[in-house]
């Protein structure tokens, strides 16, 4: 038996952390999915029905049907603590936030609001505070998985 002043033979994990991901990053996760779906939805219904004069509108819809389409797999990833996905997930959600509430504006003062691109902005910003709330479990939960990984 060791005496305290001696290392471990054996590593240490964060026991917590190996448990999982825990109901708030699973959440987080699941809701910037479902966000991203209904941005990309509501995208391609803008897309396919709404013509601009203006280039930077049409190109507005389609920066938020492909932030949507790329959030779909991050949020799973993110729901699962996947390493690939726990800080891409929260950044990119932060800027589909903002450019979807900046649509929400446009599309309010011009009346093309639709009840998609309201949803997902809306779902949006409420899975990305998720998402910044959880995002240091996430972080922790990989750590411990590639730490238990390496020591087999």
């Amino acid at each position: 038996m060791p005496t305290p002043s001696e290392p471990t033979a054996e590593p240490t994990f964060d026991e917590d952390a190996l448990k999982g991901p825990g109901a708030l990053v699973t959440l987080g996760g699941l809701g910037l999915s479902a966000a991203g779906f209904l941005q990309a939805a509501a995208g391609a219904q803008l897309v396919s029905s709404l013509s601009s004069r203006y280039l930077l509108v049409d190109l507005w819809m389609w920066v938020l049907m492909g932030l949507g389409l790329l959030l779909v797999p991050l949020g799973f990833g993110f729901s699962q603590a996947r390493r690939w996905a726990n800080l891409p997930a929260p950044l990119v959600a932060i800027f589909s936030v903002l450019l979807g509430g900046g649509w929400q504006i446009y599309a309010m003062f011009n009346g093309v609001v639709t009840a998609a691109s309201f949803a997902g902005a809306a779902l949006g910003f409420v899975a990305t505070a998720m998402a910044l709330v959880s995002l240091p479990r996430a972080l922790r939960v990989a750590k411990a998985r590639r730490a238990l990984i390496a020591s087999i």
